[in-house]
């Protein structure tokens, strides 16, 4: 019997624990918090779409129907040479083989000062508390404000716009709105249905006293949510792991901790020596099936590794609207009730099989 440690409720995580069901190896997962929510659902639970219970996976559950062991507490450094892990009370756990997929943290718009009314996306384990307390500051007539340019703040806008029409503004910042190749155009026509202001061109300088600042244009709002790039988490810095120019930790195409044979990682804490991908759910997904064959493999001493090739081209299913959604493909963007119909359809299938 081996110890595997899993540190991270990550998507590509959940997918391991249940391809190592009842496995003869001893398996722990460590994560700070019990519930993790599919990012995949969420816009459409802050549209109203689906209840809280629907997007979230039970990892203590998860855990206790194939007999794993689930410790709740923060990872504070993985030693990959003595093989062990620390935990934020101070005890160690050895392991023979251990995998990382604990996500990354939100870069933060000056001063830092935590505030209720400011609630940034990045880590998904804490978005959902933190939006539920804000519902009451919104009230009837609150201003929502989403800051960031990508698809994640377009589709929160979106949904903000679905459930509070036309209280709702999209700040992309210099960059502007930077949706699938062919999708900016029918995004913006959703937005504008929808009531949502866009805001392009301007990056924000501080948010503070409920109050957003771009220059000396200054909008008050309830509730500003914000979806910007992100930066690794810490335990990847302290665990001293080898890491990119950006801190994330280096793998190969095995999704092995590069210079190690006893530790892999995934989705976006991860970075590949050998290209660059975006840090987006669709890749950590299909890392799973890859990370769960190659933990065995090492579990068994086998050199029997699978490489992880990255799709070439993504599907990108984006909700537009009240049973709406864009599907954008190669250029492609049909916006429509039938995308709606096809993205409940996948979402709802993957948290079937992995819940």
């Amino acid at each position: 019997m081996k110890e595997l440690i899993l540190v991270g409720g990550g998507h590509a995580h959940i997918q391991v624990l249940h391809a190592l069901q009842f496995s003869e190896h001893q398996v722990t997962l460590i994560s700070d918090v019990p519930l993790a929510p599919y990012s995949g659902m969420l816009p459409g639970h802050l549209a109203g779409n689906f209840t809280e219970e629907e997007l979230l996976f039970d990892l203590k559950k998860i855990c206790a129907r194939f007999k794993y062991y689930f410790i709740q507490e923060t990872v504070l450094k993985v030693d990959a040479e003595k093989q062990l892990v620390t935990l934020s009370g101070g005890k160690t756990i050895r392991f023979d083989i251990c995998s990382l997929n604990v996500g990354i943290l939100p870069r933060t718009i000056p001063p830092e000062a935590e505030s209720p009314h400011v609630i940034y996306v990045k880590p998904i384990s804490n978005f959902l508390e933190k939006w539920r307390s804000s519902l009451q500051d919104i009230g009837d007539e609150g201003k929502i404000l989403v800051v960031g340019g990508g698809a994640a703040a377009f589709e929160l806008a979106v949904a903000c716009g679905t459930r509070f029409p036309s209280r709702v503004t999209l700040i992309t910042g210099e960059q502007g709105l930077t949706l699938p190749r062919g999708a900016n155009k029918q995004g913006r026509r959703a937005l504008q249905n929808l009531g949502v202001e866009l805001i392009e061109g301007q990056k924000v300088d501080k948010i503070e006293d409920g109050k957003l600042w771009q220059g000396s244009t200054m909008r008050s709002f309830a509730v500003t949510l914000i979806a910007i790039t992100a930066r690794p988490t810490e335990l990847i810095g302290k665990s001293g792991l080898p890491k990119s120019s950006e801190g994330h930790v280096l793998v190969d195409d095995f999704l092995r901790v590069k210079g190690s044979s006893v530790m892999f990682a995934a989705g976006d804490c991860a970075h590949f020596l050998t290209r660059d991908l975006p840090k987006a759910g669709v890749y950590a997904v299909r890392q799973g099936p890859v990370l769960a064959q190659n933990i065995l493999s090492a579990l068994k001493d086998s050199r029997n590794l699978k490489r992880y090739v990255p799709q070439k081209t993504t599907l990108s299913l984006l909700i537009t609207g009240q049973e709406e959604a864009l599907f954008c493909w190669r250029g492609l963007a049909i916006r429509g009730r039938t995308p709606w119909i096809l993205k409940r359809w996948i979402d709802r299938r993957f948290m079937r099989k992995f819940s």
